[in-house]
């Protein structure tokens, strides 16, 4: 397919599912902004094979920042767009309000409770 831009904000968008832009690979623009996301695994939308991306909006959702989003800043550093403000998480308390292109792996981890050491 030769999408190059898909705008899926205002959605109220819970989750996506691994596969959903696997044949989008001239994708260019993702806005995944103003849903009600929390957590975006990387295989729904693995770094490898994007080569054309070059703006992924996902601020304005909820997000929950732990292990399951390790991937994500790397991608951001590459991706992100800002326009309308930067992807802040909501939860776990100890990184609400923080960016998520400011976290490190090390801080996105499981919560304590569940925590392999």
């Amino acid at each position: 397919m030769n999408l190059k831009k898909l705008n899926l904000s205002f959605n109220s968008l819970t989750c996506v599912e691994a596969g959903s832009f696997e044949d989008l690979k001239n994708l260019k623009i993702l806005e995944l902004q103003n849903n009600s996301l929390s957590i975006l695994n990387e295989a729904v939308f693995p770094m490898t094979g994007r080569p054309n991306l070059n703006q992924f909006k996902i601020y304005n959702n909820a997000w929950k920042c732990d292990a399951e989003m390790r991937w994500l800043p790397d991608a951001l550093t590459t991706w992100l767009t800002e326009n309308g403000g930067p992807a802040v998480c909501t939860s776990p308390d100890n990184l609400a309000g923080w960016t998520l292109v400011s976290l490190t792996q090390q801080e996105l981890k499981c919560p304590a409770s569940g925590e392999l050491k």
